[in-house]
Formats: C-alpha cells, structure tokens, sequence
C-alpha cells in the first residue's frame, strides 16, 4: 500500500509538473502572439506616417513651386509702372547683374591678348578682330532681333534664352584650339549676350516713368562701368595664373551664376500699351472709362522690324553721335593693352589695374548725367513748360562734357605718344571716359522717350549704329596707332566728336519735326 501511494504521489506531481510547463508555454506563445500583433502595429503605424511626410512633403513642394510661379508669371491686369518699389529693386539688381556679362565678356580677356596671339599662333590684328570687333559686330546687329521678339513675347523668356546661348558659347571658347574655333564661338557668345542691354532698356522703360527713366538708366549702365575696373585687373592675374582660357571659363561661370538667379526671381514687366495706354472718355453716367480695344494675337513677327525706326532722323542723329563716341571708346580700349604692354613693359597682371582709371571715370559721369539729367526735366515741366523727349537735350550738360571729352582724348594721345609718364596718361583716360557716358547715357533714355511702345526697338537700334561704329574702331584702331602714332590718331578721334555735336545741335532744333513720326510710330 504505501509503495501504490508512492506511485500515486509520483504521478500527480508529473502532472502537476505537466500542467506547469503546459502554462508556461501558453504564456509564451501569447507573448509571441502579442509581440507579433504590437510589431505588425508598429509597423503599420509607421508605414502610414512615412506615406502622409511625403504626401505633405509633395504638396508643401507643390506650393512653394505655385508661390515661386506666381512671382514671376505675367500678370497683364497689372501695371508695370506700378510695382511695389521693393520689386522695382528686385529687377533693378538683376539686371545690372546681367548687364555685367556684355563688358565682362570684352574687358576680362584685354590683358591676355598678347599670350592669346602666341598662343594661337595669329597676328595682332586677328586677334583684336576675334576678342574685340566681331563680338561687337555681333552685339550691334543681333538685339534687333531679339528686341522685335522681347516687344511681343516678352522680356523674361527673351532674357532666359539669349543668356543660357552666352553660357554655351563662352564655356567652348575656353576650349578652342585655333583662331577660328574662337571666332566661331565668339560669335555665338555675343549672339547671346547682346540682348541684355537692348532688353533692359525696355525693361526700364516697362516699369519707370518719364521723370524717372534717366536716374534709373544711370544706375543699369553704372554696374556694366564698374566691370572695366575690375575685370581687366581679374583677367591680368587668371591669364598669368591659370592661361588665358581661365578667362572664358570666368564669364561662363558667372553668366549661369546669374541665369539661375533670373529664373527664380526675375518676373515679367512687358507692359502692354494697348491695355494701359487706352485713351479716357465721360459715359452716359457722367463717369470717366477707358475705351476698350480687342488685342488680336500676333502669330508672327518680323524679327527686324526694329529696322522701321532707322527712317528716321531723330534716330540717326544722335545715334550716329554715339557712334563716334563708341569708335573712340573702343579704340582706347583695344589699344590700351598694347602700349602698355609693350612701351611701358607692364605685366598682363598690371595692365589690368591700369583700366581701372577709366572704369572709375565711367562710374562717376553716369551718376552725374542720370542725376543732372532727370532734375533738369523735372524743372522744367515745374515750370509749366510742355514735356516732351527734346528737353533731355540741355546745351549747357552735353556742351561741358563735349569740352572735357576732346580736350582730355587729345591728352591722352599725346601723353602716350610721348611716352610720358603713365599716371598721366590714366588721369586723361579718366576724365575722357567721364565726360563720354554723360551724352551717351542722355542719348539713350531720349531714344526711349521717344518711341516709349517700342522701347526695346528704339534701344536696339541706338545699339546697331554705335556698336557697329565701336567695332571699326576696335578694328582699324591698332594699325592706325601704328601708322601715324597716339597723338594724331586720338586727336582725329576728338575732333570727329567736336564735329559730330552738331548732329546734337540739329535733332534739338527739329522738335516739331519728329513729333509728327513719333505719333505715327506709337500707334
């Protein structure tokens, strides 16, 4: 008996031993169970707010492009003239950022001319002609084009295209191998770049009004003055540091640099005439309206007809002044780097500073002429006198600085010539390039103010007969150095300028003349 009790002890406890472990191993697979559900919930939880970031992180992006796209798409409701005066300065920087790449693209390269020509293995004239006179060609003859187009179509889209085109051709011209891929290449960057002037006046033109033009046309051309003082200077040390090449790669940089910025911030400012310019009249309510005038979409443009304006004398006149002016200034531009280079023996590095004389003389008469300019207009309209584009024309303004302007040109040529110290040479280039933008930056905001619907136009067509007149000068002006020296040849270069004054004279004196052409083209 007492062992079947042992047995029977043995046995419950084996059971009891069972039922143990049973509850142990349903307590573990519930924790599993458990363990499986929290982490499938885990998991989904997870899923879910990974899927709803990138669902906020999609429309957050969706919005920031909308804002982005409704910063700089055309609004044609709204006025230009009445921008707030933030984005007024908004597309002010811009543009004399971009103005910067035109005079960046034929001053930066100056000093390396000489190691250009060995390089290359070409002549001097050669040279001179693939830096300097076919890409002034190109910048004179091109903007018609692009002026038709920008009148049309718009300033942005015209502005984003010429750029990225100057992009291109620049970056290959840091990559040619002979003078004629240069060329070519150079053609193509000023293809590119010409436009920025052209389309900035219209742009100006777009958001300033009459008393306003001159001041703000000072400030566009001030940043493309300041280039002169620190290119050269740039190019000098890049040249002796990394090659000549390094010079192009410079400009390709610096133009992407800015066709960035533009794409985000620049906004349209094509103002439309049509819409903001329709003529008033009293209704049956006694209430002023603007008529209404249905605008036909234009299908096609004729891409030179900026050439219409070129009829007319009051176009011609003080374009063709430019264009002396513009010989003159390219002439000392292209032949600075020569005699310095090569009768004062100055380094390429050195060279470049010596450019910063004129660039400063530049800076200082556009300031001047926007300034005097635009307060010589205003007292004379506070004076009841009649508004009109003649008035910019004041004798006493372009008379000094005519003055200046020959006396300090024939200076610099003899200075040179004689081979006279070299500071006083650059103290002569400094006052020649002060009194030469004053009428050249006059001149443009008259050409605006007399064709204001067809600004870019009247711009493009100021830039073809100067730039094309700098070119020659670019051109013809080493082998005329040679041939009869500085001082005679800046001394016909003055007394061209003291007779071409007269074209001053005669555009003032046929008021009555051109107003009758300015109404038939501003409708």
């Amino acid at each position: 008996m007492p062992q079947q009790q042992n047995d029977k002890d043995i046995d419950e406890a084996t059971v009891h031993q069972q039922e143990i472990e049973d509850d142990v191993i349903v307590d573990v697979i519930r924790e599993q169970a458990e363990t499986t559900n929290d982490s499938s919930s885990v998991t989904t939880t997870c899923h879910r707010d990974e899927n709803t970031f990138k669902r906020d992180k999609k429309r957050w992006g969706s919005t920031q492009w909308r804002n982005l796209r409704s910063g700089v798409a055309r609004d044609e409701t709204v006025d230009p003239r009445n921008f707030p005066a933030y984005k007024k300065r908004l597309i002010m920087i811009q543009m004399m950022f971009a103005a910067m790449i035109t005079p960046l693209s034929t001053t930066i390269s100056l000093p390396a001319l000489p190691t250009m020509q060995q390089d290359l293995q070409t002549s001097e004239t050669a040279i001179n002609a693939a830096t300097t006179s076919i890409f002034v060609f190109f910048n004179a003859s091109v903007p018609i084009i692009w002026a038709s187009y920008s009148d049309v179509y718009g300033r942005r889209r015209i502005y984003l295209i010429s750029i990225a085109i100057a992009i291109i051709g620049n970056a290959c011209c840091a990559v040619s191998i002979n003078i004629a891929m240069l060329i070519v290449f150079r053609i193509m960057s000023a293809v590119g770049s010409c436009s920025i002037l052209t389309v900035g006046t219209g742009i100006l033109s777009d958001i300033y009004g009459p008393g306003e033009r001159g001041k703000a046309y000072s400030w566009f051309v001030s940043a493309p003055l300041v280039v002169p003082a620190v290119a050269p200077v740039i190019g000098g040390y890049l040249t002796e540091g990394l090659g000549w090449r390094s010079t192009f790669a410079c400009i390709a940089i610096y133009a992407f640099c800015t066709w960035v910025v533009m794409v985000f911030a620049l906004p349209e400012s094509l103002r439309r005439s049509e819409i903001f310019d329709l003529p008033t009249r009293v209704n049956e309510k006694n209430e002023t309206v603007k008529d209404q005038k249905v605008i036909a979409k234009r299908r096609f443009v004729n891409p030179v007809s900026a050439l219409r304006l070129v009829r007319h004398l009051n176009v011609i006149l003080p374009a063709f002044f430019s264009g002396i002016l513009y010989f003159t200034f390219f002439a000392i531009n292209t032949t600075l780097t020569w005699i310095y280079s090569n009768q004062y023996g100055f380094s390429p590095g050195i060279v470049g500073v010596c450019y910063i004389a004129g660039a400063l003389g530049g800076i200082v008469g556009s300031t001047i002429a926007g300034l005097i300019s635009d307060r010589l207009y205003a007292a004379d309209v506070a004076k009841g006198l009649k508004a009109y584009p003649e008035r910019r024309l004041h004798y006493p303004l372009f008379g000094a600085s005519i003055a200046i302007l020959v006396l300090s040109t024939v200076a610099y040529g003899w200075c040179t010539g004689m081979n006279l110290h070299f500071v006083i040479g650059l103290i002569a280039l400094f006052f020649a390039f002060a009194s030469l933008i004053v009428p050249s930056i006059v001149l443009t905001v008259y050409l605006v103010e007399c064709y204001p619907k067809h600004s870019a136009s009247a711009a493009a067509c100021n830039n073809l007969i100067r730039f094309c007149m700098g070119g020659v000068g670019a051109l013809v002006a080493s082998d005329c150095q040679q041939a009869i020296g500085n001082g005679p040849f800046f001394s016909a270069c003055a007394g061209a300028i003291f007779l071409g004054s007269g074209l001053i004279i005669w555009t003032k004196q046929g008021r009555a003349r051109w107003a009758s052409t300015r109404e038939l083209n501003n409708h």
